[in-house]
């Protein structure tokens, strides 16, 4: 597989943009086929903050139209942006069994830490949670084991101690985001 030094100095701008387009078409692949097979990563893929989107060739070169580009200097920019597809492929949380590995482990994790309400049946509603306080600011105030807590007493029942974080629980629950909580 060739470097990104090889990219920019061995490849014609030509066919590096073939490079850039077969493996943009890949990426798109990848992430609709992951999309239809889980259902949490069809929310991160168009989520601000998901996956970054990947330009057209047409987009690149209107963006650049504004700028007198050395051949050079184009040559390198794809062979950075070829980079970065292939990095972006190849990252474990863009497949199914390293999505299921990625949910264990954090599984593990949690209850290693004593958070035993936090099971694989309720995980995309952690997750959806933690996004949810992300959002609020609520790092800001809280470390994100706080948060975890606070939602694993509200998982089993428990009387959360702090009160506001009880209020942006309840927010939360009243919301779209605990809807399918316990179905």
């Amino acid at each position: 597989m060739p470097s990104v030094y090889e990219y920019a100095t061995e490849w014609s701008e030509r066919d590096l943009k073939k490079e850039y387009s077969r493996l943009r078409d890949a990426f798109q692949k990848q992430i609709g086929r992951l999309a239809e097979k889980d259902q949490s990563s069809r929310v991160k893929a168009f989520m601000p903050g998901g996956y970054k989107h990947q330009r057209t060739i047409k987009e690149i070169e209107n963006l650049r139209g504004r700028k007198n580009w050395s051949e050079k200097s184009r040559r390198e920019d794809w062979a950075r942006r070829i980079a970065e597809l292939k990095e972006l492929r190849s990252a474990r949380s863009l497949s199914i069994s390293g999505r299921k590995a990625i949910r264990q482990e954090t599984i593990k994790t949690l209850k290693e830490e004593g958070l035993t309400g936090i099971n694989s049946s309720n995980y995309d509603q952690f997750v959806n949670f933690m996004n949810f306080a992300k959002a609020q600011g609520l790092l800001d105030q809280y470390d994100s084991q706080q948060i975890a807590e606070a939602f694993n007493d509200w998982i089993e029942g428990g009387i959360l101690k702090n009160d506001e974080l009880a209020a942006y629980i309840e927010e939360w629950s009243d919301s779209a985001g605990a809807v399918d909580l316990f179905d």
